[in-house]
């Protein structure tokens, strides 16, 4: 017999014995399925939907910092003042990772 159900706050409203799946193939159960309030499940559970999510919230992310670098990147690098301090503000940060680069090496090798 095929599960058919529906899943509400993790409880199943339909069950039976068999192989089936969540709507929405959250989960897919092989084995036996028992409902009392909640969800008892003697078999295999695969959890497949949990992948699916984790991939699409990660393309979403990239998709989202792809967003923020174009908008960083389009914006303006402000008055000849603020590219003068800019620069200054690299070059310090510059200087201060290779001597820290210089020391940890060291320790590296």
């Amino acid at each position: 017999m095929v599960f058919v159900g529906v899943v509400v706050g993790g409880v199943v409203v339909v069950g039976g014995v068999g192989i089936g799946a969540a709507v929405g193939g959250a989960v897919v159960v092989v084995g036996v399925l028992v409902v009392v309030g909640v969800v008892v499940v003697v078999g295999v559970v695969l959890v497949v939907g949990v992948v699916v999510v984790v991939g699409v919230v990660a393309l979403l992310a990239l998709a989202f910092a792809g967003w923020l670098v174009r908008d960083v990147l389009a914006a303006s690098k402000g008055s000849p003042k603020m590219q003068e301090i800019a620069l200054a503000v690299q070059e310090g940060a510059a200087a201060y990772l290779r001597r820290q680069f210089k020391t940890i090496g060291i320790f590296v090798v």
